[in-house]
């Protein structure tokens, strides 16, 4: 495909998903608001442990096969209905093995027949999700991705209007949950309804030879997957067996933030993924482009977001979640480093993604899990939830050093070219933050627009945007309204 064409294709995706993902922050800043305050530390940190553990245990059903089935069927288009079949008939064989893991769970942990109950409904909306991640990842395949932003949007309408009235209703935890079970399964029955519709039906042809093949191709992805979900989850889970439920709420009010706002990596790298997968077969060039470009625009977003969020995280708190929440502020002002950190090793991890080297990425990924473990082993019994953010910053830090000194080794270290921008974003980002110092006493979101208009007028002026980003940004403003219409008619 011509550079040009590949350009058309990228911009057309990250705008949808932008633009859905945009959505999405409303709806899920909302129902995280509305469910902390109304379920308060104690319910919240059951609602979180519940996420948590089936996360972890969620893996059994999702093996990471859904990245592999993203790049092999992005490369061999014909192969999108022998995917489909015979990895849901996997994934409905594995969560069998799921169920009796949590069961497992709930017994040797001794947790009360409420919060079990609320695992178990989580564990079923575990599977639901596992299902829809197997048609999303066609989606990304084929690059249409405005059918996963609509399912995305969908969803989280559907977990607010639940949430408002499943308070209305005046619904304890457990009932509360059931929402989360009711909008998932809704989401499931929607992209069952445009596979069948918009790319091919299903057959009944199970090759028991594929499945096995797959499997095993999929260890590395699956073993990534566990590493990186245990980052993520492991850490409340011990919070609450160690601290109680109420300390793993307050938390979880920072860090639902944190994973909030992981959506933009996640925006660029679905985006780009299926591109840089093609590219490695068929242009060097353009891979390299593509990797330094995903690099320069997560440290244009992640610097002065770890700076801004550091400064402004008691107004960020207090005005989410209250004065009840108040001791959620220094948990968000450590680990809103580790999502700079996420940020840069984002467009490393889809690099070595994409020149299958994920091998690498799963042994980075179970380095820092090692270190993550044993650091939260020593911090959270010393300083509790304070000890937890820590050991996320740190785990993140490791993996992103990591990532950067084997990139050299491939090949792809920094030119002299990207250092500057760095240092033009890192110039950017303190005069950036010596601005919000000075009116961080007004209102938090007019703060924050205002110095948003700053760090951009600053970056222009320094020559840190180019041409091209320019030229990007026009693309995208001119594709974004009928992207739009398009992914709202299916």
């Amino acid at each position: 495909m011509h550079l040009m064409g590949n350009a058309s294709v990228i911009i057309k995706n990250t705008t949808v998903l932008l633009a859905a993902q945009f959505v999405n922050m409303l709806l899920s800043f909302l129902y995280i608001a509305y469910t902390a305050r109304y379920l308060e530390t104690d319910g919240f940190g059951v609602i979180n442990v519940a996420l948590s553990v089936t996360t972890i245990l969620g893996v059994i059903v999702d093996l990471g096969i859904n990245s592999y089935i993203t790049r092999e069927v992005s490369r061999d288009k014909a192969l999108v209905n022998k995917f489909v079949t015979n990895i849901l008939v996997l994934k409905l064989a594995l969560a069998i093995i799921f169920f009796l893991a949590l069961l497992a769970y709930v017994l040797i942990t001794g947790t009360s027949w409420q919060t079990s109950l609320v695992v178990c409904i989580f564990g079923f909306s575990t599977v639901f999700l596992a299902i829809t991640a197997i048609f999303n990842s066609i989606f990304q395949a084929f690059e249409k991705i405005e059918y996963q932003s609509v399912g995305s949007v969908l969803g989280n309408l559907l977990l607010i209007l639940g949430a408002l009235f499943a308070i209305n209703q005046n619904f304890d935890v457990v009932g509360y949950s059931m929402v989360y079970f009711t909008s998932n399964l809704i989401v499931v029955f929607y992209c069952l309804a445009v596979y069948s519709l918009k790319f091919a039906r299903f057959s009944l042809r199970i090759d028991p030879g594929f499945i096995r093949s797959t499997l095993k191709e999929t260890v590395p992805f699956a073993l990534g997957m566990f590493y990186g979900t245990i980052y993520y989850y492991a850490g409340s889970v011990m919070l609450s067996l160690m601290k109680g439920d109420s300390e793993l709420g307050i938390f979880s009010a920072a860090y639902r933030l944190f994973l909030f706002i992981l959506f933009i990596p996640q925006v660029f790298s679905m985006s780009l993924f299926p591109a840089m997968s093609r590219f490695f077969v068929t242009s060097a060039d353009h891979l390299n482009m593509a990797f330094f470009k995903y690099l320069k625009y997560m440290a244009m977003v992640g610097i002065p977001m770890a700076i801004g969020g550091t400064l402004l995280a008691d107004n960020i708190i207090l005005f989410v979640f209250k004065e009840g929440y108040v001791q959620s502020i220094i948990v968000l002002q450590i680990i809103i480093w580790a999502a700079l950190f996420i940020f840069l090793s984002s467009a490393y991890g889809c690099l070595f993604m994409s020149t299958n080297r994920q091998k690498t990425t799963t042994n980075i990924a179970g380095v820092c899990m090692l270190v993550y473990l044993a650091l939260n082993i020593i911090l959270i019994d010393r300083f509790s939830y304070v000890g937890l953010a820590w050991s996320t910053m740190i785990a993140e830090f490791v993996s992103m050093a990591l990532y950067f000194i084997l990139s050299y080794r491939i090949g792809y270290g920094l030119s002299r070219e990207i250092l500057v921008d760095l240092i033009k974003v890192a110039i950017a980002s303190l005069i950036m933050g010596a601005f919000v110092i000075l009116v961080k006493s007004f209102y938090v979101f007019a703060v924050i627009a205002a110095a948003i208009v700053l760090y951009t007028a600053i970056l222009y002026i320094l020559g840190c945007i180019d041409k091209d980003d320019i030229a990007l940004v026009k693309s995208i403003i001119t594709t974004k309204i009928p992207m739009i219409r398009k992914a709202l008619r299916g």
